[in-house]
């Protein structure tokens, strides 16, 4: 089984790429501009990503950060974001959001005891110890933040 400090290193390490490489000097406009072939925009794939990250606090037992129609909006298979309307998350909003997922996130594995880890759990149609899902969450984090790269290069060139 992964060790508390393996998954708090590779969670920080998802966070340091994700806040100083990717997310920086982004604005909610660059967020919005749509890729040039079929796939999802940076608030699309943020707000995807909290969402998980809702998930992973509300097993731990923690507040989530964002609401239910949040993670909705958001969750497996839902519409693109095709541009700015109601239900879509302000950039900055889910950007904060993510930031503090993290540092609840990371207190909680901290401290998370032997029979914590090996509770088996449900969360966004898995079934796995918590430990586990925790590192499905984080493997699935990891695919969309390599998207966030070049999306935020065609985002910053597009406008």
């Amino acid at each position: 089984m992964i060790s508390n400090d393996s998954l708090i290193w590779n969670y920080n390490r998802n966070m340091t790429v994700y806040a100083n490489n990717y997310l920086a000097n982004l604005t909610h406009a660059h967020s919005l501009v749509q890729p040039p072939i079929e796939g999802n925009c940076i608030n699309w794939i943020i707000g995807h990503i909290v969402a998980y990250r809702n998930y992973g606090l509300k097993m731990c037992g923690l507040a989530p950060v964002v609401s239910d129609e949040i993670v909705h909006r958001y969750a497996k298979d839902s519409a693109a974001v095709k541009g700015d309307a109601p239900d879509i998350a302000k950039f900055e909003d889910l950007r904060n959001a993510y930031f503090t997922a993290h540092e609840r996130l990371m207190a909680y594995i901290a401290q998370m005891s032997a029979e914590q880890a090996a509770e088996v759990i449900s969360a966004a149609s898995f079934t796995q110890a918590r430990a586990e899902l925790l590192t499905t969450f984080l493997r699935h984090e990891s695919y969309h933040l390599g998207q966030l790269e070049w999306l935020r290069v065609w985002a910053t060139n597009s406008q």
